[in-house]
């Protein structure tokens, strides 16, 4: 990338950016703080992990006497290398299950974040119920096209409700649909 480009157009592209992010939290706090929340968690997993091992009583230098933990610790009995106890018991002390607690946090992170992208995607695009431009739902505009298609096609796009009062409408006096035969 050339000095040039960054100066005529690069700074451009960027402030333009940022203005529609602003402008998309602005509208969606919500979907912003998630996004945002779900960045830091999948940066830094152990800013969630170690306070809430630290709340219910694992500590960096073991259970905590009359914790949640040390109850749970109490039920166990002996408690065996590899369980989720002792997993819990390693990340808050800083051992190897750190990783492990880590990376099912930074999961979470990362579910977190593609909820936002989803919700972002949505509210873009739209979805079943918005409204066009023309001012009808995308539901009206799908049931006028199934009403203008013709034969088998216009079965595709409809709901059986549809088709059975489409049907019903059709029949004359004597029960039978017009253009039946005999």
């Amino acid at each position: 990338m050339n000095a040039n480009w960054w100066n005529a157009t690069g700074k451009n592209v960027v402030s333009a950016a940022a203005k529609n992010a602003v402008s998309a939290a602005a509208k969606n706090p919500g979907t912003a703080a998630c996004a945002v929340g779900g960045l830091v968690v999948v940066a830094a997993p152990a800013l969630v992990f170690a306070p809430v091992l630290g709340a219910v009583g694992f500590g960096s230098s073991g259970v905590i006497g009359g914790s949640i933990a040390a109850g749970a610790q109490a039920g166990i009995g002996n408690v065996a290398a590899g369980s989720l106890f002792a997993t819990l018991q390693s990340a808050a002390m800083g051992g190897s299950g750190a990783a492990a607690v880590g990376g099912a946090v930074q999961s979470l992170g990362a579910a977190c974040m593609a909820g936002a992208a989803g919700l972002g995607l949505r509210r873009r695009y739209g979805d079943a119920e918005d409204e066009n431009p023309e001012g009808t739902t995308q539901k009206e505009t799908d049931k006028g096209a199934a009403e203008n298609r013709s034969g088998s096609e216009a079965v595709k796009g409809t709901s059986r409700q549809e088709i059975d009062e489409g049907l019903a409408g059709d029949r004359d006096e004597s029960g039978d649909t017009e253009g039946s035969s005999k």
